[in-house]
């Protein structure tokens, strides 16, 4: 009788969760048109395709890609299925009816895979410029580069998929998924051992489910710094050069798409192997071959942020502080007037930070507001509200984090490591959030794995034991 009750409420359960699904499968595909109205109006009428087949052709790609994860081997199979179909909700599901309310940047980028133009370079088709190498074309500063090369990446990626808008999006959140398995194994690498709990972790907290199943360089970004975790991981654990050939193409490709990211990378994981318990072969390996790159890398980065004044008194080493507060107010105002275009969440403190000149002291604030914001008292929308609920709970177990943190795990280069990642981020990253709490819950993708890992290996007792282990290995 108990096994008949129990198979009865299995039944039970699975038509709870099947029958709205299917009501609202066919009120989608009654209203599909609907849908497509904000992602089809700036086209031209003869590009105009019929947004059921669009929608058709994402459902295909989702199944091919799920026949692909069908055929990975062992316990991962599983995993990955269980995040595939929660990405089948957000990407073709949940994500209609927030592009239906919210503009995104997805709709420009389908219109370029239509035309071969982008309104960021009005001016060139990239259709026919595919194989030029990663770098500026007709003297683009180095902020626009990471724009020229996501355009590229995304007219290959349509050369398989078609020029489909959802096709395209399945397949961003498909390197989504995979950046989450590569964190995933990073993880497993340090730990020494699998961990479903903490892929299911990643794989479904809310920020990173939904910003890697978007149409945008983001879930491809994520991929990259993904890589960059998992060869830093094997380099720490393992060494040798297979890592270090792995660090380099994710730093490349995370170049390629935000070079300021991938400079903060480098000089971070360097900084760890410095300060950590790296082994004396590791540090000159990454001395040696890191930091003239490194130091290109920054130069030409700083270079197309500040003036020339500026960066000549920052590489000479003289007047830092000043230089750093110059920055800092100049990079307040730019995220002051655009905040104020777009109608930004925070459009007013970041227009205080900026009238009040910024200085290094508010750097502590910075670094906290890119971390943890948008908290209960930032509300202002739904998204915001999602977003406050996540960032609530985060601070709250950082806090337990910080708690159970000793010293000698601080010469761990795994704890070390994120840690630098983390608030050297939010430095960089943090005027964004103040300015904009929608787009900084965007950019936090970059961020949240780092963030995460050490926390949650912090907080549990097995977590403890295991960097216990680490340090009297190291002594």
């Amino acid at each position: 009788m108990d096994i008949a009750r129990d198979s009865f409420n299995r039944r039970l359960l699975w038509a709870a969760l099947g029958i709205p699904i299917v009501w609202v499968s066919m009120w989608i595909g009654l209203h599909i048109y609907d849908f497509g109205v904000h992602i089809l109006e700036d086209l031209p009428l003869s590009f105009n395709p019929v947004f059921g087949v669009d929608y058709a052709m994402g459902l295909l790609w989702w199944v091919i890609l799920a026949v692909a994860i069908l055929a990975v081997p062992g316990d991962t199979r599983k995993l990955l299925m269980h995040a595939w179909v929660g990405k089948l909700f957000v990407t073709l599901l949940f994500m209609l009816f927030y592009e239906w309310f919210y503009g995104l940047d997805s709709t420009g980028y389908y219109h370029f895979i239509r035309t071969g133009y982008h309104d960021w370079f009005p001016h060139h088709d990239f259709s026919g410029d595919l194989l030029l190498a990663i770098g500026s074309f007709g003297g683009d500063p180095l902020s626009n580069q990471g724009h020229s090369n996501w355009l590229r990446m995304l007219y290959m990626i349509s050369m398989v998929t078609g020029p489909y808008y959802h096709a395209l999006k399945v397949a961003c959140a498909f390197l989504g998924l995979m950046g989450v398995l590569c964190f995933y194994r990073a993880a497993v690498v340090a730990f020494g051992r699998p961990c479903p709990a903490l892929f299911y972790l990643l794989a479904f907290s809310p920020s990173m489910l939904f910003w890697s199943s978007t149409l945008g360089k983001d879930p491809v970004h994520f991929f990259f710094i993904s890589l960059y975790a998992y060869g830093g991981a094997l380099l720490l654990a393992r060494g040798g050069a297979g890592p270090v050939a792995l660090m380099g193409v994710a730093l490349l490709g995370s170049y390629a798409i935000r070079p300021w990211v991938a400079i903060m990378q480098g000089g971070v994981f360097l900084l760890a192997m410095l300060l950590g318990r790296a082994k004396l072969w590791q540090v000159a390996l990454l001395v040696g071959f890191g930091t003239p790159i490194l130091y290109a890398a920054a130069g030409s980065f700083l270079e197309s942020f500040i003036s020339p004044d500026k960066f000549i008194k920052l590489m000479s080493g003289n007047a830092l502080d000043e230089v750093l507060m110059e920055v800092l107010q100049e990079r307040a105002k730019a995220f002051e007037g655009e905040s104020k275009r777009l109608g930004g969440s925070g459009a007013s403190e970041i227009e205080q930070i900026a009238q009040g000149g910024a200085d290094l002291s508010m750097a502590p604030y910075i670094v906290f507001s890119g971390l943890f914001r948008p908290l209960p008292y930032d509300i202002t929308n739904l998204m915001t509200a999602l977003a406050a609920v996540e960032n609530s709970l985060i601070l709250v177990l950082s806090l337990i984090a910080v708690i159970r943190l000793r010293p000698s795990y601080l010469r761990d280069p795994f704890v070390l490591w994120p840690i630098l990642y983390c608030v050297t981020w939010a430095l960089l990253f943090g005027l964004i959030v103040i300015a904009n709490f929608g787009a900084g819950a965007r950019q936090k993708l970059q961020m949240w794995p780092f963030l995460l890992l050490p926390m949650i290996c912090l907080i549990f007792e097995e977590g403890r034991r295991w960097l216990d282990a680490r340090c009297e290995r190291a002594k």
